[in-house]
């Protein structure tokens, strides 16, 4: 049974009429594939593949292929095509070269071979193109794709003078922390950068309860700590609650933020920290 995609045209040459969704699922606009094929990156790198065999893909489509954990729920599909204008809906057509030596092809042991810029490219692609926040959460995370980009990247920028977007890659570069574990942790560390309290560090361990603090600020004992989806069951809200109390007993104060409470709230989480830090003794480590 066919599995890759198969163009419009083709389609109606085999049910000898006009195309319907009977049976099929678009994919782009021309393109569709069979109901039963499950509709992820792999199917969509195939089907741009497909439309545009010499093209390159970069951006998040790229960084999913390579393992990125955390991208948007919905983005458009990045292609490179030299000398062509590509304008499809859910796509977004580029015209640069990218130098050879950063394409590589992938084998998905179904035709097509996808042609994809190197890991380091593609962050390369979405810090100078996505908003800044949303660059550096994906830096942050960019461990995930297995094969540390992130380390090659300073390079990459620096031998690219004169390219658009190479100074907004740098500025974002001097804000990495790839020991963040989620966007939102990245968010919530970015969030108090922003408000000028710079002695926080990630990922702290206490070692005499072997525990280890989101965000920490050790020489004051004042945690923030990001509880996403994962923790909303009533198990794992015991552990946190019994993990928290001996944390607080031994002196820690925890800030506790969701990503609800940092987009709705974000004054009364400031006030808060302020607070903590200087109840113990803040000022005097400033600088």
């Amino acid at each position: 049974m066919r599995t890759a995609p198969i163009r419009t045209r083709d389609l109606r040459h085999l049910t000898g009429s006009r195309v319907t969704n009977r049976g099929y699922t678009r994919l782009h606009h021309g393109l569709w594939v069979r109901d039963h094929v499950h509709v992820d990156a792999w199917a969509r790198a195939e089907a741009l593949m497909t439309l545009y065999p010499d093209a390159t893909l970069t951006g998040w489509i790229a960084a999913t292929l390579y393992g990125h954990d955390f991208p948007p729920r919905e983005f458009a599909d990045d292609v490179v095509a030299p000398g062509r204008r590509i304008e499809r809906p859910g796509l977004a057509g580029w015209q640069y070269r990218i130098p050879p030596e950063h394409i590589h092809v992938l084998t998905s042991g179904r035709s097509p071979d996808i042609r994809i810029a190197s890991p380091e490219w593609v962050l390369f692609d979405i810090a100078r193109r996505e908003p800044r926040v949303e660059a550096i959460c994906a830096l942050d995370a960019s461990t995930t794709m297995g094969v540390l980009p992130i380390s090659r990247l300073p390079a990459l920028v620096e031998d690219m003078h004169g390219v658009r977007g190479r100074r907004t890659v740098l500025e974002r570069l001097e804000e990495v922390d790839t020991d963040a574990e989620s966007p939102w942790e990245t968010r919530t560390r970015l969030f108090l950068l922003e408000n000028g309290l710079t002695g926080f560090v990630l990922q702290h361990r206490v070692p005499e309860f072997r525990y280890r603090l989101d965000i920490a600020w050790p020489e004051l004992k004042v945690a923030v700590e990001y509880d996403g989806g994962d923790h909303r069951t009533k198990e794992q809200q015991t552990k946190d609650e019994i993990r928290r109390n001996r944390l607080r007993a031994a002196g820690w104060y925890i800030e506790v933020v969701t990503a609800t409470s940092l987009v709705r709230t974000p004054g009364e989480i400031l006030a808060h920290v302020r607070a903590a830090l200087h109840r113990r003794g803040y000022g005097s480590f400033r600088g």
